[in-house]
């Protein structure tokens, strides 16, 4: 006996087969061979379920900066040096949070008739980090909570006010580069920018 096919169509299952029987209550009853199922819906992809928000990574680092202040004809500031250490947590759903200390390294030399007089009498500051990470980018935010000094120096403008640093993955468990800000210093009168070099691994990274 010649083969013949059957298309039965149920509860959005096609199955094509060269014998099939399909009962009048909806059953698909099989016969040899097996049939071939093509099920309609959403297609699961490789890697793209949720992501375990329970979870955490531990990355630490530093950061070192150099800062120089230019303030037009009144004169420039350069050579500001500062050193922070970082702790963070990155959260399976690529939150980020930490905080950190930083250390003076050495002061800026100013020079010319408005800024000669200008000295950093801060030597630490602690701050907090918030951000994201993708997995191939950190975003990071940067706030100062607290200062031993009246006058902070060119570095706190240039990245502990707000300041924002974006770099990427160099690695498996390692991220960072070197990355320059300019900000306004001191009320807008002059302008800070400053080559941050930073280096982040990770302590429990998979």
């Amino acid at each position: 006996m010649k083969s013949r096919s059957i298309l039965c169509l149920m509860a959005g299952v096609i199955i094509i087969s060269p014998i099939i029987a399909c009962s009048t209550m909806g059953n698909i009853v099989p016969q040899e061979p097996t049939p071939t199922k093509i099920i309609f819906g959403v297609e699961h992809t490789p890697g793209s379920s949720p992501q375990n928000t329970t979870s955490s990574d531990y990355w630490t680092g530093t950061i070192q900066s150099t800062t120089n202040g230019d303030y037009g004809a009144a004169g420039a500031c350069t050579g500001e040096m500062w050193k922070s250490s970082l702790d963070l947590v990155v959260r399976g759903d690529g939150t980020v949070s930490g905080s950190g200390v930083a250390h003076i390294v050495a002061g800026a030399k100013c020079s010319g008739p408005g800024v000669k007089n200008l000295k950093t009498d801060a030597t630490m500051a602690i701050f907090n980090v918030a951000g994201a990470f993708d997995g191939e980018k950190f975003i990071l935010t940067f706030n100062e909570t607290s200062m031993d000094g009246s006058t902070p120096g060119l570095f706190n403008y240039a990245l502990l006010l707000g300041g924002r640093l974006e770099f990427s993955v160099t690695g498996k468990g390692s991220a960072g580069g070197i990355i320059t800000v300019s900000k306004p210093a001191e009320g807008g009168g002059g302008t800070a920018t400053a080559d941050h070099i930073v280096d982040l691994k990770c302590a429990d990274c998979q």
